[in-house]
């Protein structure tokens, strides 16, 4: 055979696995040491027949698997609860017993299991080469029937061997595949490896703790000379005589201490329109500091400079990075260069218009992704992280990237690509800075203004080699609720002699700076609908590249 795959389905919908990182947080996606580990127990508790110990000891030497899993949107985490019960990991005194093992007692304790809502989905781990593992696939399948939960015990499973070559991904489907690029990884995940398996006994003392609870069994509820050859076995066993009060073995955690990196690869996208964006989106998440949406280009500038900075020599004067040409001139060609986008909450009842983070957006032309993930692995590494001093209040941000933890949508990319359907219509987040000035006065002429921005705004859709829409809709407020205006607004203050005139009415974006001189260019609110539907990220106007400009897919139209 040439690969390998073992499904498993959780039977209740709910994984119950707790975060290594975060005991307070469900794991997600669930490690492929996990899925060892599941059937190293069915193995240790069905005798451990010697053909499916084989077939365990060959599947250890397989590397890291690829895993397929439901989408991240259809995983959804649970609230925490805690509860109080008998715990393995505790042993003290106690009046009460463990029916099954009198001498081991066990208090209640305070435990919370977090857990994700999977539904019904299958999982997978696939080994897309497995050819060793061919002579033990009966022997193996055998085992994975099994096996009855994988984590906590109430994370109950049904799990088999599926033919590789009937598995396809779908659009419901995310795919971790392990990666020897640090910079390109998105986390790091327990692995099994070669001698995992013979290790267990000795780092759980299961089998001291079994062979202590049989032998104190023995000798309380014996007599004479049976009891008298437990003791001695006792003595014999453990180097010391037996005693009443003597407790067994702590319980010993097994430790995986092998990770591989893992990144999340996509489903490539439908036949949808793109912008001239790649919708593989870098996401640093803002992890101190809070930060409103009207920080955008504080926040987008300082993070331009940071990246130029810390980036090395060599790739400092790409024009991917600083947008000018190698004699330090303007970029003048289509082929754009990055751009940074604020990830804000923004577009649902809830919204607070809280910056979450900061998405680096490649453009399509640099088609070179080991030199992308060369030039960004020192600030997108798991150990990464990028302090901006936002004088915004004043506030210090941090930027971390995110991680397999990270469930806020605000932060998953397809919350603003819409990758890979797409989307037909789409409302600005941050407001759209012109081109230049319509030549028709707005104070004048409203209509004409009116028609002339939808122009620019179609023009700066074709910019960025996306159609031209069906419909161009402006106005200062958004469309996606949360957001604020495209610019500050007041309101006259009447009857109040003695105070200012007028005073802030709500929320507004500061206007996009303007050359030295020249008057700041008029930026407004759209919403976009396109024939067909189109995949992000956009952005638009002259401000796109520091965030201004940013469009989120409108749910149902608006």
């Amino acid at each position: 055979m040439a690969g390998l795959t073992i499904a498993w389905e959780y039977l209740t919908g709910y994984a119950v696995s707790t975060d290594p990182v975060d005991r307070n947080r469900p794991e997600w996606p669930p490690h492929p040491a996990r899925v060892f580990m599941a059937l190293a127990a069915a193995w240790f508790e069905t005798g451990e027949p010697e053909d499916e110990g084989a077939a365990l000891r060959e599947l250890e030497r397989l590397g890291p698997p690829e895993l397929i899993l439901p989408a991240r949107s259809n995983v959804f985490e649970r609230s925490s609860v805690t509860l109080y019960v008998p715990v393995n990991d505790k042993n003290e005194a106690s009046a009460a017993k463990l029916q099954s093992a009198p001498a081991v007692t066990r208090n209640k304790q305070a435990r919370t299991l977090p857990r994700n809502w999977i539904g019904h989905f299958p999982c997978r781990a696939k080994w897309p080469v497995a050819n060793a593992i061919g002579p033990h696939v009966e022997a193996l399948d055998r085992l994975c029937a099994k096996v009855t939960r994988l984590g906590h015990s109430s994370s109950l499973v049904r799990m088999w061997i599926e033919p590789s070559d009937a598995l396809g991904l779908d659009e419901q489907s995310d795919h971790y595949a392990p990666t020897t690029n640090r910079g390109a990884a998105l986390g790091h995940l327990r692995v099994a490896s070669a001698g995992l398996l013979d290790s267990l006994p000795a780092q759980t003392r299961v089998r001291e703790i079994e062979r202590f609870a049989e032998l104190d069994l023995a000798i309380r509820s014996g007599g004479g000379k049976e009891q008298k050859s437990a003791k001695a076995e006792f003595e014999a066993a453990f180097g010391e005589p037996w005693r009443s009060a003597t407790k067994p073995p702590p319980f010993g955690r097994p430790n995986v201490r092998t990770e591989s990196a893992y990144t999340l690869q996509r489903q490539p996208p439908a036949d949808a329109e793109h912008s001239g964006f790649d919708h593989h989106l870098a996401i640093l998440r803002v992890t101190s500091g809070m930060l409103p949406a009207a920080a955008t280009l504080r926040v987008t500038s300082l993070l331009r400079k940071t990246v130029i900075k810390r980036v090395e020599e060599k790739h400092r004067k790409l024009a991917w990075i600083n947008g000018h040409d190698p004699n330090g001139g303007k970029q003048t060609g289509d082929d754009g260069h990055v751009a940074y986008a604020p990830l804000v909450n923004v577009g649902h009842e809830h919204s607070d218009g809280a910056l979450l983070g900061i998405a680096i957006v490649f453009p399509n032309a640099w088609k070179n992704l080991e030199e992308r993930d060369e030039v960004f692995s020192p600030l997108l590494g798991s150990d990464a992280g990028i302090v901006l001093k936002v004088k915004q209040g004043p506030r210090v941000a941090t930027l971390q990237p995110i991680d397999f933890n990270e469930t806020r949508w605000t932060l998953a990319p397809e919350a603003w690509t819409s990758s890979p359907r797409g989307a037909r219509v789409w409302a600005s987040a941050t407001p759209v800075v012109l081109d230049r000035f319509p030549k028709a006065e707005r104070s004048k002429d409203r209509v004409g203004w009116t028609n002339e921005v939808a122009a620019l705004i179609i023009s700066a859709c074709e910019r960025i080699e996306l159609p031209p829409p069906l419909s161009v809709e402006i106005d200062t407020t958004s469309w996606l609720s949360g957001a604020p205006r495209a610019y500050s607004k007041r309101r006259s203050l009447r009857g109040q002699p003695g105070v200012d005139r007028d005073a802030p009415l709500g929320d507004g974006y500061p206007f996009f700076p303007a050359k030295t001189g020249s008057a700041s260019r008029p930026q407004v609110h759209a919403r976009v609908e396109f024939a067909e539907p189109v995949v992000g990220p956009v952005l638009l106007g002259a401000g796109r590249f520091l965030g201004y400009g940013l469009f989120k897919p409108l749910a149902g139209g608006g």
